[in-house]
């Protein structure tokens, strides 16, 4: 058990945000709050339940508001600051929120043992568990949203698990740990990771029997952790408040600011400030926007009016609720540099386009792919796409030759999937590099099942902050009907998603490649390009096309559009197992090479079968014995070339016997046993 006394931990442990130093406490139950303290003269009763303080760190004028008003509500936006993004799982049944605490864990450990070193987990003392993770490993600071960026936060972590969402308020109360609820009877208690993932909830029920320490504020066991990239990755993509971001030169670039909202609040007053924040919410919602981004976008406006941040989210939520939007898709706001917009619209003059016309295309993948814009690689599911997409990446990331014909531009590549998970990718990396493949480690990056969407600007987001930080010349999606959430055989709404993903290749200066579905056999596909399902669109809108189906024991590969050269004629490859554990892509020829390789396989049997009666054959005989078994005169000849190149027959060139007349060509079977050859 801890000697210190309550000050003296809460002392030690205040060495981040200093100036953020007040909070809220309320001891004895919630009635007995607005009585804001320095927290280095915080002392909490030993004895007493019901002991909560603020989960929220504030300034100074915090404690002065709430002196002079005699509440913290109401009170003007200002910074705060959390030592925790908290998580609070509860359940009627203890043992399932348990359950559920567990999963929440297991994910963050995936990421990496630094983040579950770190946590802290404690039993709330009644039927749920309280779960920390240090504000430090997403790099937060004090803000005025921070409550509601913490929100979105965590509600990305435990997507899919049962936790509430009503703590991440401004003046949100929390149990004070080792301090006792006054229902149950037992302690707020803090558990290790090894006794939350490994004892049962009687085992957690029975250390809870009593306090494990005195009473103190939960604090981080260090003072000097740094961000953890998963962590910080998260945190950026949520951070849709900060609309800046420093472009090329330097300068700062500003999203999503319509002159209109500060129109909207020219003449606002203490009495219409919830009616003019509502109507400005339902005008964006209305065009599309997720409550989400309609908070991030508003705070920084309702700050500056003095609408606190708790209120605002109020206001939104009851909106985006009440009423549902009437369009999927976010509007595309000008984008501007201080206060010009940088979208030109100016047309160009004819005799600067024909100064262009001469430019070579550069390209990232010879005579497929250039280095900006969309291609679509369909096909039938299970025909091998994934593959396909994975080999790619391994070649563009190591600027190899694709199936050793196609050179390819060396640069980063990010491969986002949203079917796969990541022990089928890794094992299908290390088959391909067992194969043959390079293994260029820091080239490629995978963003898997993160839920990017090109049709919601929120999950959008996930996927920019990866484009900012890796910066590659390559991004493959797989597969396009995981990536938005519009009807696919709506033309309309496939346009506005490739708008969406034209303006990244804009931004970002890359080339994306989804894999997607052809449409089912006898379907009314008149020719590859149309071979994809839903909208014509989809062909319309990217700049190159690829169509893969089967062709007998080989895949079949049409370049059914090519915008900026000519389509090359379709080639053929095989997937290869060579032996178990190595997985090889390899160029089968084009299709016409193919075409004629099959027919000849129809001659080779008959000739074989000639030659083995007698030493030496004429030709017209093993012609002869050709068409009375239905093989053309051709077939043969082909047949007999192939063989003869093959060098598993010879030809000779003689007179017929007897020594008269021209000479002709005969054949055999070639001795294998000089060459070294086993058959």
């Amino acid at each position: 058990m801890d000697s210190r006394s309550t000050r003296q931990i809460t002392q030690q442990y205040l060495t981040h945000c200093r100036d953020h130093r007040f909070i809220d406490t309320a001891f004895g139950g919630v009635k007995r709050r607005n009585r804001v303290v320095d927290v280095n003269e915080l002392s909490i009763p030993v004895n007493t339940s019901n002991c909560f303080t603020g989960m929220f760190r504030f300034p100074e004028a915090y404690q002065e508001h709430c002196q002079r008003i005699g509440s913290v509500s109401k009170c003007p936006p200002v910074e705060c600051y959390s030592d925790f993004v908290w998580f609070d799982i509860d359940s009627s049944d203890p043992a399932e929120a348990l359950g559920w605490g567990r999963e929440l864990v297991g994910r963050l450990k995936e990421q990496g043992d630094e983040i579950v070193r770190n946590l802290d987990i404690y039993f709330s003392g009644c039927k749920g568990f309280h779960i920390g993770i240090p504000s430090q490993l997403f790099g937060l600071g004090p803000s005025s949203d921070l409550p509601a960026k913490i929100g979105r936060i965590a509600k990305k972590l435990a997507e899919g698990i049962t936790i509430d969402t009503c703590i991440y308020q401004r003046n949100q109360l929390w149990r004070v740990p080792n301090t006792k609820h006054r229902d149950s009877g037992l302690f707020k208690t803090k558990l290790t990771l090894e006794e939350f993932t490994a004892w049962s909830i009687d085992q957690i029920r029975e250390k809870a029997q009593k306090a494990a320490g005195v009473p103190h504020v939960a604090y981080p066991e260090r003072g000097d952790l740094n961000p953890h990239p998963f962590l910080l990755r998260i945190a950026e993509s949520v951070d849709l408040a900060a609309t800046r971001l420093p472009n090329d030169s330097g300068n700062q670039v500003v999203r999503n600011k319509p002159g209109w909202i500060g129109e909207g609040l020219k003449n606002l007053s203490d009495g219409n400030r919830n009616s003019t924040f509502a109507k400005i919410t339902g005008r964006l919602h209305r065009d599309g926007w997720s409550p989400e981004d309609i908070a991030a976008l508003l705070v920084p406006h309702a700050s500056q009016v003095g609408f606190p941040p708790d209120e605002l989210q109020t206001v939104v939520d009851g909106i985006c609720d009440r009423y549902p939007s009437t369009t999927r898709f976010p509007v595309s706001a000008p984008i501007y540099i201080g206060n010009q917009e940088i979208r030109s619209e100016t047309a160009i003059p004819f005799a600067q386009l024909l100064s262009q016309a001469d430019k070579e295309i550069p390209w990232l993948v010879e005579s497929l792919f250039p280095t900006e814009g969309i291609a679509i690689i369909g096909g039938a599911p299970g025909i091998g796409k994934s593959w396909l997409v994975l080999d790619l990446t391994l070649t563009c990331a190591a600027g190899g030759k694709w199936f050793n014909q196609f050179q390819t531009l060396q640069g980063p590549v990010l491969y986002v999937d949203e079917e796969s998970y990541p022990p089928l990718l890794g094992k299908r990396c290390r088959q391909l590099v067992a194969g043959g493949k390079p293994e260029p480690i820091e080239d490629i990056h995978f963003l898997v099942g993160q839920g990017v969407s090109f049709t919601d600007s929120r999950r959008l987001s996930i996927l920019e902050v990866n484009l900012e930080r890796y910066r590659p010349k390559l991004v493959i999606c797989d597969s396009l009907i995981r990536f938005h959430s519009a009807e696919e055989n709506s033309a309309s709404e496939m346009k506005r998603v490739f708008e969406s993903v034209k303006e990244l290749v804009r931004e970002h200066h890359c080339f994306f490649v989804f894999a997607d579905h052809n449409r089912k056999p006898g379907e009314n596909a008149t020719s590859s390009q149309h071979a994809l399902r839903g909208s014509s669109e989809k062909s319309a809108a990217v700049d190159c096309q690829l169509s893969v189906s089967q062709a007998g024991d080989v895949l079949k590969v049409e370049h059914s559009k090519s915008r900026y050269g000519r389509e090359i004629p379709a080639f053929t490859f095989k997937l290869r197992e060579p032996r178990l554990g190595k997985i090889q892509l390899v160029y089968a020829g084009d299709v016409r090479e193919a075409r004629v390789s099959e027919q000849v396989q129809r001659a080779v049997p008959v000739i074989l079968d000639c030659l083995s009666e007698r030493d030496l054959v004429a030709r017209k005989d093993i012609v002869s014995k050709g068409q009375g078994g239905g093989v053309g005169e051709k077939l043969i000849d082909n047949g007999l070339k192939h063989l003869v190149n093959e060098g598993k027959i010879e030809r000779v060139d003689k007179r017929p016997d007897g020594g008269r007349g021209s000479k002709s060509a005969f054949y055999r079977l070639a001795d294998l046993s000089e060459t070294g050859e086993q058959s």
